[in-house]
């Protein structure tokens, strides 16, 4: 069936959790983020990487149009009915450890 893999760490006082196998189990690369109440689907990226979508989509939600774009210097933008609630940057080290 589907391999699910999941890493969950301390994250600034919140729990990350990172999630594979769960959700989106056909899309390619899909990964589920988690950091405490907020949560995001990445598979844009990895879709583009294999040629299956353009550097830009748009995604249609019952809460309203989320267009994400994957921008030339590796930033992913997404536009749409949200609100920030955290930026920062993850350091991929964290997770060799684990």
């Amino acid at each position: 069936m589907f391999d699910m893999h999941r890493v969950q760490l301390d994250w600034g006082g919140r729990n990350l959790t990172l999630e594979t196998g769960r959700i989106a189990r056909q899309a390619d690369g899909a990964v589920l983020a988690t950091y405490g109440e907020t949560s995001v689907l990445a598979a844009v990226v990895a879709a583009h990487r294999r040629g299956l979508a353009d550097r830009g989509v748009r995604v249609e939600l019952d809460g309203g149009t989320l267009d994400i774009d994957w921008r030339e210097d590796g930033h992913v933008i997404m536009t749409g009915p949200a609100a920030l609630s955290f930026e920062g940057a993850f350091d991929p080290a964290l997770l060799a450890g684990s």
